[in-house]
């Protein structure tokens, strides 16, 4: 059960950054913490929308925030609640290579039988 669970989670985890914008955040935000707008002006993404991806980066741990005044700060928080590892990402916006990293003792999840 704990290695569906796992699975379960590492697809939740992938479908959130399965989307181009959201692989744009976090380029923007691994160069260092954030204020929405100031996102929403770099990347040229309505505030609706970025508040949206955003929150989807949130919900899988992939982002944190910090109340600084009246401005929210966003950040990384490095991958490390990713169930299968990490995520790196290498290269400029135009040639991102996204690379899961296993964490330390975590086997990886059973293949799917043909």
């Amino acid at each position: 059960m704990t290695e569906y669970k796992t699975a379960n989670q590492t697809a939740n985890w992938l479908k959130a950054i399965a989307d181009p914008n959201r692989i744009a955040i976090l380029w923007e935000l691994s160069r260092g913490p954030r204020a929405v707008g100031e996102l929403a002006e770099l990347l040229g993404i309505a505030l609706v929308n970025l508040s949206h991806h955003l929150q989807t980066l949130r919900y899988v741990e992939l982002v944190a925030t910090e109340k600084r005044g009246r401005f929210v700060i966003y950040t990384l928080t490095g991958g490390s609640a990713a169930p299968a590892g990490s995520l790196l990402l290498r290269h400029g916006p135009s040639q991102i290579v996204v690379e899961l990293r296993p964490a330390a003792g975590v086997a990886p999840p059973p293949a799917a039988a043909a």
